[in-house]
């Protein structure tokens, strides 16, 4: 019999970074694990508008919030199980959401054609 929790999980480096009122940087590293197939279904759809909103010039409030709260999701399944302050993921521009997805979706790629 095959056992899923045996396979060894693998985790995906993400530092975070942010400037408080009295304008001291905070830094902080997270292990992000792979995301359930609900939540990376949900991952894909708002990195797909979120592009398309982007490359047609068409970005609004509603397409923002949807991609701050599918990174805000993405950070809070972590090895430490550490749950990542809005201040870090509000710090980020709407570029480095979409290439913070964009750079997870390539590492899943890699991490799937990797023999386990």
């Amino acid at each position: 019999m095959y056992d899923v929790t045996c396979v060894a999980k693998r985790y995906f480096p993400v530092k975070l970074t942010t400037e408080d009122d009295g304008g001291e940087i905070h830094s902080t590293v997270v292990e992000v694990e792979p995301p359930r197939i609900k939540t990376m279904r949900e991952l894909v759809d708002v990195a797909l508008r979120s592009t398309t909103a982007i490359e047609k010039n068409t970005v609004t409030e509603n397409v923002v919030a949807e991609l701050r709260d599918s990174i805000k999701k993405l950070l809070s399944k972590n090895k430490a199980k550490y749950r990542v302050p809005d201040e870090y993921v509000e710090a980020m521009d709407l570029d480095q959401m979409n290439g913070l997805l964009n750079a997870f979706f390539d590492w899943m790629g890699k991490v799937k054609a990797e023999k386990n």
